[in-house]
């Protein structure tokens, strides 16, 4: 048996009264990682099979069942996506190759429903769970710190800009779930991380 996830959403008033957003692609594992963005419109990630494999898509769900708009290609082969505070940069990652050693952290603008060109802040990462602070001076991530696998939260001051700085390891044997992405708290501007 095949599970396939879609996208839906609705008010939490009581009861969940929910509306069905993507349709997704059979036997691939479907819709995940969806993010609100301004004027109701949703990102996530879209698995689908061609040749065989399966890749992830990043796309906007403008409204309710309507074709998706499709950011990159099954080649760039991305997911996780996060999109910036003031919606003009997309942080994801790709892995785009064969095998671990092509799996990169990217950010690319976003402008009028189309990406720019992917700049890559960390390459050759088991990088996980991208997201930017809510002020949008950096992005966390999960990736490995050493050989044993345990992931660890990374920091990049300044991804927005033309020259971030290089990614700095700020937990050390904590072993953080890369399921589960940090979130920000609104009151202290501190991720907040699932263990």
């Amino acid at each position: 048996m095949a599970v396939d996830f879609s996208v839906w959403s609705g008010a939490l008033n009581g009861k969940l009264a929910a509306t069905q957003l993507t349709d997704s692609n059979l036997f691939t594992g479907g819709d995940v990682d969806p993010t609100p963005m301004a004027g109701g419109a949703v990102m996530y990630s879209k698995y689908a099979i061609g040749s065989g494999n399966a890749y992830s898509l990043i796309a906007i769900q403008p409204k309710p069942l309507a074709k998706p708009i499709i950011l990159t290609t099954p080649a760039q082969d991305c997911g996780q996506p996060a999109p910036s505070p003031d919606g003009t940069r997309v942080a994801m990652v790709c892995i785009g190759g064969t095998g671990l050693q092509s799996t990169r952290l990217e950010v690319a603008t976003l402008s009028g429903g189309k990406l720019g060109t992917p700049q890559t802040l960390v390459n050759n990462c088991l990088c996980a769970d991208p997201v930017w602070a809510p002020d949008g001076s950096g992005l966390v991530y999960y990736n490995p710190a050493d050989a044993t696998g345990h992931f660890e939260l990374w920091w990049i001051k300044g991804a927005l800009g033309a020259t971030p700085s290089a990614p700095l390891q700020v937990t050390t044997n904590l072993d953080f779930d890369a399921s589960s992405p940090p979130s920000w708290s609104p009151l202290t501007s501190v991720p907040v991380l699932a263990r």
